[in-house]
């Protein structure tokens, strides 16, 4: 039975799950070396995440406003939206980087096969040490 062609692969799959456990384990061990040596940034963050439930929740019309507020602010919401905020912020920090070293990587492939650049307007071609090398064998060979 063949693979459906729009789904991921096991390996994918693999990767990207891996990729979410690191980058949990890596704002879990930043959020305790904050609470360690940076107290003051975690207390700043929860008085954020505060205000900021408390201007979201005053724009929902009432009563529903007010238990937004309780279920967020009261019932252990803060913790985990902070939490889950940090491993978001954390995810795009090390993604950016990536995605702009992939464009420019899958741009450069571009030109070299197709003379096309990312946006699909034709480019000069680069040539490197051993194409150029071979083109002249070609052309003599021709």
């Amino acid at each position: 039975m063949l693979p459906a062609p729009n789904r991921p692969t096991i390996g994918q799959l693999a990767k990207a799950h891996t990729f979410r456990f690191l980058t949990m384990l890596a704002t879990w061990a930043l959020i305790f070396a904050a609470f360690l040596y940076h107290p003051d940034w975690i207390r700043d963050w929860l008085r954020f995440m505060t205000h900021s439930i408390e201007s979201i929740a005053d724009q929902v019309p009432e009563p529903w406003g007010a238990r937004l507020e309780i279920m967020l602010r009261e019932l252990g919401g803060v913790i985990w939206i902070q939490i889950a905020t940090a491993i978001v912020l954390l995810r795009l920090i090390i993604w950016v980087p990536f995605h702009i070293w992939r464009l420019s990587r899958e741009s450069k492939l571009n030109i070299d096969q197709h003379g096309v650049g990312a946006l699909g307007l034709p480019q000069q071609r680069r040539i490197g040490e051993g194409q150029q090398e071979r083109a002249v064998v070609q052309s003599v060979h021709q």
